[in-house]
């Protein structure tokens, strides 16, 4: 899990993004545009389809988008 959320903050970060957190198996990560979003969960599907595929274990990969007044607290994002 670790690595997991580890490649996705990567990924995140590659498509323009800002890791704020991660959560146990999640990631939280900001982005300057809707199109920065859709661009790095496009490529975290097709990387993690190619990833797993042959994977003994397959754990499954659930992208939610935003979008709206955000306000940031002591690091945080709400």
């Amino acid at each position: 899990v670790t690595a997991l959320t580890q490649w996705i903050g990567e990924v995140c970060e590659a498509s323009g993004g800002r890791v704020v957190k991660t959560l146990g198996d999640g990631v939280l990560a900001l982005f300057p545009t809707a199109l920065h979003a859709v661009a790095a969960s496009v490529q975290l599907q097709r990387e993690h389809l190619e990833r797993h595929s042959h994977a003994e274990q397959q754990m499954g990969l659930k992208i939610g988008l935003a979008s709206g007044t955000l306000v940031e607290v002591d690091g945080d994002c709400y």
